[in-house]
């Protein structure tokens, strides 16, 4: 008699043997599947090695930033070991060259002390392979600045197959990279999220439609660029960057309205020299469904004088969002706060503007000089301040309300943000 397992099509097979991926580099190989299943029988091996796709999923995890041995003299973790790191780079490649053409689904998440060569050779072997990406999560947190990361070429092709692009590059103790991030997205019809932290980002135009593409993030990119990508994306949903440039691209606002009639979550790092831009940025926006917005300042320096808290109250005025969240920065980092010196009362106007066309707001945080004694107390139903009517009835909960350049208020039930969470 023959067992059941046996009479299994090669497709049925596939199909099970796709279920135990992706390839785990992290544990023993001879454990983990393709490997594996290439020593069970002459039938299984030849499904193993005919189904490419089988070799195409790859997972490097490396967790080992507390090392008590920085010289791995009595550590027993197998980065330490050359054999085995040797190994996980042999494997790694024959996995690259067995999947041939297939689109690539990796992760690489490494947090290390220090990273031994053929590791940092596994880095470079998956970013030679970029125009093969599907799904690519790199996570590099390295505290010891590595010579092959160093030299690696940020620049990167076409990517016809790209669904998912996420990195994060901390090369040494400098975590901002110097090199930039050089993007050709014009056939990247399919992607759906890209995530690009610690690096400056130039996108190669022109830029193609991406009508899946809901979430972005990028730590900082030219006006130029974020117009493009706005103007090819109408059904983003998360957006964050930081923004640097010209206002150039966002002049015009007739003629150029961007409309994001889906974005619900936008979250911006706002920079002194870039405060103009962020301004004319906002003048062209149109966003109906914004539930949380975030103009965040990391500086301890107050912003300079502009338009942007007018800009922000048209966009209000204009989109008309069901908002619930709403976090305002002038200056940043909370430890540096003080009490309230001096205040601009130029901005009053427009916040208390906005603040009346929000009814639904649950939590509000303004920080910095912004956060003046006049808007307080308006928040704090003062019906002559307000211009007798109330601010955001549903904020009854006084978070902070000392003399300090802060105001943080939220209602009773909070705000729950986790249905945004990327």
């Amino acid at each position: 008699m023959t067992s059941a397992i046996q009479n299994l099509t090669p497709d049925v097979l596939f199909e099970i043997f796709s279920l135990c991926g992706p390839t785990d580099f992290s544990a023993r190989l001879s454990c983990t599947a393709p490997f594996n299943l290439l020593k069970v029988c002459r039938s299984w091996r030849a499904v193993a090695l005919e189904r490419l796709s089988l070799w195409s999923s790859l997972n490097l995890s490396i967790f080992h930033g507390d090392c008590p041995d920085s010289q791995g003299g009595s550590c027993p973790h197998f980065i330490h070991t050359p054999l085995v790191c040797n190994q996980i780079l042999q494997a790694w490649r024959h996995c690259i060259e067995r999947s041939a053409k297939c689109p690539l689904n990796i992760t690489l998440d490494l947090t290390v002390e220090s990273l031994p060569t053929p590791i940092a050779e596994v880095v470079r072997t998956t970013f030679e392979e970029h125009h093969r990406w599907r799904k690519c999560y790199i996570d590099y947190m390295v505290n010891t600045d590595n010579p092959t990361i160093t030299k690696l070429d940020f620049s990167f092709g076409c990517q016809p197959n790209l669904e998912i692009l996420s990195l994060r590059i901390a090369n040494g103790f400098r975590s901002y990279l110097e090199k930039p991030f050089l993007l050709d997205i014009s056939a990247s019809s399919r992607l759906a999220k890209m995530k690009i932290f610690f690096t400056n980002i130039s996108i190669s135009r022109p830029v193609g439609r991406m009508e899946h593409l809901t979430s972005l993030h990028l730590d900082e990119v030219n006006a130029e660029d974020l117009s493009e990508i706005l103007r090819n994306a109408p059904s983003l949903s998360i957006l964050m960057f930081g923004l640097s440039g010209d206002a150039e691209p966002f002049r015009g606002i007739e003629a150029s309205m961007i409309h994001l009639n889906e974005l619900k979550y936008f979250h911006v790092i706002i920079i002194s020299k870039a405060i103009n831009v962020l301004s004319h940025l906002v003048d062209v926006l149109c966003t109906p469904a914004l539930v949380d917005l975030h103009f965040e300042r990391l500086s301890r320096r107050e912003l300079p004088q502009s338009n942007l808290w007018t800009g922000l109250k048209n966009l209000f005025q204009r989109s008309n969002p069901p908002l619930e969240r709403l976090i305002l920065h002038s200056r940043g980092d909370r430890r540096r706060l003080t009490v309230r010196l001096s205040e601009n009362h130029s901005s009053d106007g427009p916040l208390i503007s906005i603040l009346e066309g929000l009814p639904g707001l649950k939590e509000l945080q303004i920080w910095g000089a912004i956060a003046s004694s006049r808007l307080l107390r308006a928040l704090t139903r003062d019906q002559a301040e307000a211009g007798g009517s109330v601010l955001c009835p549903l904020l009854t909960e006084v978070i902070h309300e000392d003399n300090f350049d802060q105001i943080e208020i939220r209602s009773g039930n909070g705000y729950d943000g986790r249905a945004l969470e990327d």
